[in-house]
């Protein structure tokens, strides 16, 4: 991890420490309110962050405006029956923890041990008009997946369709850019 780009408390103590503040204020022979452990903790050279699996990157605002007023327009047509409009993503539940923020000091590299085993994914697609066609599977979802997936919905199409799916590596893979123009 990098230090710096933390959070301050600022006054006010993260849900996940107010156990610990009656024990380190019994240390010290007096209650600590929240702003006391906060200040401690940065007095130390911690700091309350997010812990997070990748960087975050932001989008280029001008991109981000025209994807805005395309999804409105998307919207705006399904509305009006002129399309069906589905939102696709994956999702996965395992026994890995997720405890997005820690105390640390700012060198220190903070982690989480996992437990091994093994986890399901699942991979819908959802339309406003309450639709959903959902897969399971114990493997990784990958570009054959989405590809059969998205194949098997262009089986049951009744009219023009647009499929929404984040950049996600699985989703602009190579092998489903071959296949869009055939859906």
């Amino acid at each position: 991890m990098r230090s710096g780009g933390g959070q301050s408390v600022c006054g006010r103590a993260p849900p996940a420490v107010k156990r610990s503040q009656s024990r380190v204020g019994a240390g010290f022979g007096q209650e600590l309110l929240p702003g006391d452990f906060g200040a401690l903790c940065q007095k130390n050279c911690e700091r309350y962050k997010r812990l997070r699996k990748r960087p975050r990157r932001e989008p280029l605002p001008e991109v981000y405006a025209l994807k805005v007023e395309g999804l409105k327009l998307l919207e705006q047509m399904s509305e009006q029956g002129l399309i069906d409009l589905y939102y696709g993503d994956e999702s996965r539940v395992s026994l890995e923890p997720c405890v997005p923020y820690a105390w640390q000091f700012q060198d220190e590299d903070a982690f989480m041990l996992n437990t091994q085993g093994r986890g399901l994914n699942c991979f819908a697609l959802l339309s406003r008009a309450n639709e959903c066609r959902f897969e399971t599977t114990q493997s990784a979802i990958d570009a054959r997946f989405i590809v059969e997936q998205l194949e098997g919905l262009s089986f049951d199409l009744k009219r023009l369709t647009v499929v929404v799916l984040d950049n996600a590596p699985a989703h602009v893979a190579k092998r489903v850019q071959e296949c869009r123009e055939a859906w």
